[in-house]
């Protein structure tokens, strides 16, 4: 059946603006409808399943109308919430639409694509990460207004916001179809841009989330093995705490995902006992600036000893002080009379 014919016609666009009703039903033509860019929060549409809604569309019609507003000049009308339905309609080839006007402003309007959307079970985890932030904004911070608005518990509303941590193309990824949630779980306490650069090897060699989570358990750096004071690490996005009563995935407990920084923040933290240990020794040299063949460990007797005066005055000598470890687990070790 034609759609085209059981429909009212024509569609006087000026009449209508003029004598708008807010919840108004009407059968808008698809070409007066727009998407307003950046306001829609997804991203990804699966075309075979377009396709296959496009078919049903043809078959059936469209069961639930579409949300819609008029535009500032009223001119044309933006999609509040149906723009899968919107888009299956144009592969169907509907001339018109059924559609609810909402005569509400753009914050209004906004709000209720954010409930919409985030009640849909095709709405994918990354979308919904989205969804979550940007229902966080409208509720002006307020997390618990945002579960009511979103109709989600407090801790499917943080479990999303956490995953923002997660590079965009990761993000996408998801969308997409291409990594699972538990993928991005996993990959969301690393360092973006180290995300970024796995997420081609996870996808080309199929890398299952049991196989990533092996891998990140052997690559973390176990927070209370560090030297340094780890009172930031507590709300640290890396530490794998985070996510580990949210997550459906993590690795548990008290592991630091971003070696860069963990290993930037032990040299800092050498280098201040280095400077402490100088005031004592005169001269501090790390293992890694003095190999193994450019200093000697000065013992005054025994066979192998310098003798009492020798050793006496090489205590005095610029080149005799510490060695400092920086070895891991045995970071600011201190390996005294040595002979540099």
């Amino acid at each position: 059946m034609n759609t085209a014919e059981t429909l009212p016609a024509p569609f006087d666009l000026a009449a209508v603006m003029a004598n708008l009703q807010n919840e108004q039903f009407l059968h808008v033509p698809v070409a007066l409808l727009q998407v307003k860019g950046g306001f829609n929060h997804r991203r990804y549409f699966d075309e075979a399943a377009l396709n296959d809604l496009a078919e049903d569309i043809r078959r059936n019609r469209i069961a639930q109308p579409l949300v819609i507003r008029p535009n500032e000049d009223k001119t044309v009308f933006y999609i509040i919430a149906g723009e899968r339905r919107y888009r299956a309609a144009q592969i169907a080839g509907l001339t018109n639409v059924p559609c609810i006007v909402r005569l509400v402003s753009e914050a209004e309007a906004y709000a209720i694509s954010v409930s919409e959307n985030a009640q849909r079970e095709d709405v994918s985890a990354a979308e919904q990460a989205v969804i979550a932030h940007r229902a966080v904004g409208l509720s002006d911070g307020d997390r618990e207004e945002a579960c009511r608005l979103l109709g989600w518990s407090r801790k499917k509303l943080n479990a999303r916001l956490l995953l923002l941590h997660c590079d965009k193309s990761v993000l996408s990824a998801v969308a997409e179809r291409k990594i699972s949630i538990g993928h991005a779980e996993l990959l969301a306490g690393l360092p973006k841009e180290l995300q970024a650069q796995t997420l081609p090897s996870l996808i080309d060699k199929g890398v299952t989330v049991a196989q990533l989570k092996e891998h990140l358990g052997r690559y973390a750096y176990r927070i209370d093995s560090a030297a340094f004071d780890t009172a930031d690490c507590a709300k640290c996005q890396h530490n794998s705490a985070q996510g580990n009563d949210l997550f459906g995935e993590s690795i548990g407990d008290g592991r630091c995902l971003n070696q860069s920084c963990f290993n930037e923040k032990t040299a800092q933290w050498i280098e201040a006992k280095k400077a402490e240990a100088a005031d004592e020794y005169g001269v501090v040299y790390l293992d890694t600036e003095k190999p193994a063949d450019q200093r000697v460990y000065l013992v005054r007797d025994g066979l192998k000893g310098v003798g009492r005066e020798q050793y006496a005055t090489c205590q005095s000598c610029a080149r005799y002080g510490a060695l400092m470890l920086t070895e891991k687990g045995r970071e600011g070790e201190l390996e005294t009379g040595v002979c540099f």
